[in-house]
């Protein structure tokens, strides 16, 4: 991940949040702390000695890291830069319960064009961006993002919320929108969202702007903005109904009783013949043809 923000408080805030212990985890102890470990050690407490992990049990990396502390591996992304999403360590995590992603930051700036040029050398799974940027601003800094076709998504921060700003980063390719005050979990939960592929706009802005482009969908008697969608097939047009109310591939697999390869298929069929970058210009298209309407 890359953070983008011209103050460093803000950064250093950014940073603590997203990379600090999961709620409910303690947080590991110092080297300078004494540590009481029962000899010999049960598998699953910390302090167990490094030893591989077997085939059938996932996520139990052993060896140490550069800091010598045993279980906290980060394997290098497919960019082949230092893993950006990396496997948490074990600190007083149980066993049974499914680990979520570390989130480790690559790099930071405070600068909007060095933001781009970081983002270009990174290529980190999410870059969060200050709207307030020097030399150029955070919309600018996405749009130039989106414009290289980076395999960089793009999580805007803003401290204004207007209404105009949220359709502008969405055009410029933004894959997510939150306030600054936004509460932390629904930050990291924003960032992983993000990275896994989907889109984030903090649900209050969302229902401002989906109020507004309301009041500007075609009716039915103008089938100009419908007739975008000719190309789809019956099932495809459903499938962006279920992506425009805000679902995954896993739950519309569900509804619709098929496998999630089969759901990506027609995504990527709706995204091609309706020339969309991304799931977040189908959904605003859905609304703008008047397929899903705010409420149904």
């Amino acid at each position: 991940m890359l953070l983008a923000d011209a103050a460093p408080l803000q950064r250093a805030g950014l940073r603590a949040v997203l990379t600090g212990p999961p709620d409910g985890v303690a947080a590991p102890a110092s080297r300078d702390e004494h540590v009481d470990v029962p000899r010999p050690a049960s598998h699953s407490e910390p302090g167990d000695f490094p030893r591989p992990a077997s085939h059938s049990e996932p996520g139990n990396i052993s060896g140490p890291t550069s800091h010598g502390e045993p279980g906290n591996i980060s394997g290098p992304t497919s960019h082949g830069e230092p893993g950006n999403i990396s496997g948490p360590a074990s600190h007083g995590w149980r066993g049974d319960v499914p680990r979520p992603a570390e989130i480790v930051v690559a790099g930071e700036t405070g600068d909007g064009a060095e933001a781009v040029d970081l983002a270009r050398r990174l290529l980190p799974d999410v870059l969060i961006v200050d709207v307030a940027l020097p030399r150029l601003d955070g919309l600018a800094v996405t749009r130039a993002v989106t414009e290289a076709r980076l395999a960089v998504r793009v999580l805007v921060l803003t401290e204004r919320d207007t209404d105009d700003e949220v359709v502008a980063a969405v055009a410029a390719g933004a894959n997510g929108y939150l306030c600054k005050d936004t509460p932390h979990g629904e930050l990291i939960a924003a960032v992983r969202a993000v990275a896994a592929g989907g889109a984030v706009i903090a649900p209050p802005i969302l229902a401002r702007v989906l109020t507004r482009l309301a009041g500007a969908l075609p009716t039915a008697a103008d089938g100009s903005a419908a007739a975008r969608l000719d190309p789809l097939t019956g099932r495809e047009r459903e499938v962006l109904v279920h992506v425009a109310r805000g679902r995954s591939n896993a739950e519309i697999a569900t509804i619709l009783g098929v496998s999630e390869t089969t759901v990506k298929t027609h995504v990527g069929h709706v995204l091609t013949k309706l020339r969309l970058r991304d799931r977040t210009q189908a959904v605003v298209l859905a609304y703008e043809t008047g397929l899903v309407r705010p409420g149904t």
